[in-house]
């Protein structure tokens, strides 16, 4: 089963009469063909758990701009987000496979049909379920002739008008997504907010460093929030030091909210071990710089509500500037951890758009309370950025007021952030902030509004709750 993942944000979910009986209506939806003949909708039904003898009415209500023939394959569930990754259950099928047509979309006209879908398999708890939906045509010179089309609620909703936003991808280096692809993510900036229905076209102009057979494309708002789903454009090819010169156009799926969004780009097919660059036409070869030294022997990873779940996180703002791809941070971390944690990671973050540019480094794991902690490495910069920032994250759940420190005589037990300011003598004090270092002032949504060496004044600020960081750790700040 191809994996070409639209997120259903138009689609109307309702528990029906019976607590088993569930009723789906796709309203909306984008088709890229030019990839694939599938598109695949997934969604959690408000968090219910599909029963062996459940029934879900899916229905499929609106108008096509293309005359395509659409057919039903099949519903399962996708586990991996109840149970974790792996083959046992990350296709766990919930209904037999079934592949029948459902009829023929034709221009102006309504398309309402409505599938019974029984489920003969009992779920794991809180799956995601998936419904592919396959589309073709009755003619080549069709199918040519809509490479992409919409499915929308309303007739006139088809003629709106849209605009068209260009993205330029930047010299890059790619790393490993975890599987089989390696990923890069560029940030952009567009002159007014993308609609659903706009165009946005992928400039790629440059060199890679080795054959390239497919390239997949996702596009995020600043929160992370995913405004385009998994857009595969198969017939993309590119040679070895060979120069391409081409423009990809994507369709947005999603309003993005904000001007700022983040464009993820996927390469299929390759070894995770080798590595994988874009060097933008214009852009000259770059041999790699260490841009920042760093010894750490007392920090504290505090709250970080930002992360589903909250996790532990310290950031040291811009370590660097004018970083370039290749270039690195080397780094160490010493001491006694005064909680256990599973695992720290550490990673570099364009300031600008707090996006990743750097691959997420494992660099502890299995650590106990009053365990120690010594660590020595680098993290290398796989996207150019004016600034970046370096980041120490503990992926561990974590609960408001609590931290976790690393310093010479920890003692064990989780600390809460009046411990912390307490003992690292990192508080406001008379309308001051005082540190050794750096001092970062963010607001509730993670917008870097103040910066100062030293000292800064909170009397500056305005009303509101605010996030100060340092290199002593984090406070919670209510003006």
């Amino acid at each position: 089963m191809k994996k070409l993942f639209l997120f259903l944000g138009a689609a109307l979910f309702s528990l029906g009469v019976s607590a088993t009986e569930y009723n789906v209506t796709i309203t909306s939806f984008n088709v890229d063909l030019s990839g694939d003949n599938n598109v695949e909708f997934t969604d959690q039904l408000n968090g219910a758990t599909l029963t062996e003898g459940d029934v879900i009415n899916l229905t499929l209500k609106g108008y096509f701009d293309a005359p395509a023939i659409v057919t039903y394959n099949t519903i399962a569930d996708n586990a991996a987000d109840a149970c974790g990754a792996g083959s046992n259950c990350y296709w766990n099928q919930l209904t037999e496979y079934v592949t029948e047509q459902l009829g023929t979309a034709v221009i102006g006209e309504e398309f309402n049909v409505t599938k019974k879908i029984d489920i003969t398999t009992t779920a794991n708890t809180n799956e995601k379920y998936i419904v592919q939906l396959s589309f073709s045509f009755a003619s080549l010179k069709d199918k040519k002739k809509y490479p992409q089309f919409k499915f929308r609620p309303t007739a006139e909703a088809l003629s709106g008008d849209t605009k068209t936003y260009e993205v330029t991808v930047p010299t890059l280096k790619f790393g490993s997504d975890g599987g089989s692809n390696y990923k890069a993510e560029v940030v952009f900036e567009t002159e007014t907010a993308m609609a659903m229905d706009d165009n946005l076209n992928v400039i790629i102009k440059g060199k890679f460093s080795e054959n390239v057979n497919g390239i997949i494309f996702m596009v995020f708002d600043n929160d992370g929030n995913e405004v385009l789903g998994w857009s595969v454009k198969g017939d993309f090819q590119a040679e070895k030091d060979a120069t391409v010169d081409v423009r990809l156009p994507l369709v947005m799926s999603k309003e993005c909210p904000t001007t700022a969004a983040k464009l993820g780009i996927f390469i299929e097919g390759y070894d995770a071990e080798v590595p994988i660059s874009f060097l933008k036409d214009g852009d000259v070869a770059h041999d790699p710089v260490e841009v920042a030294k760093k010894e750490y022997t007392e920090v504290t990873l505090g709250y970080n509500q930002y992360a589903t779940p909250a996790n532990y996180q310290f950031i040291e703002a811009e370590v660097a500037s004018d970083v370039q791809v290749g270039d690195y941070v080397t780094f160490s971390i010493n001491g006694v951890s005064n909680a256990a944690f599973s695992k720290m990671k550490v990673y570099l973050r364009n300031p600008e758009g707090y996006s990743a540019i750097s691959e997420y480094v494992e660099i502890l794991a299995n650590t106990e309370a009053n365990g120690t902690v010594s660590y020595s490495g680098k993290v290398e910069a796989s996207a150019a950025a004016a600034k970046c920032d370096l980041v120490f994250e503990i992926p561990d759940e974590a609960t408001e007021g609590s931290s976790i420190t690393i310093k010479e005589g920890s003692s064990s037990g989780p600390g809460t952030a009046v411990e912390e300011v307490a003992s690292s003598a990192f508080a406001v004090v008379g309308g001051m902030v005082y540190s050794v270092g750096e001092i970062v002032v963010y607001n509730v949504a993670g917008k870097e509004i103040a910066k100062a060496s030293k000292a800064f004044n909170v009397n500056a600020l305005a009303a509101g709750v605010y996030f100060i960081t340092a290199q002593e750790g984090t406070i919670k700040f209510v003006k």
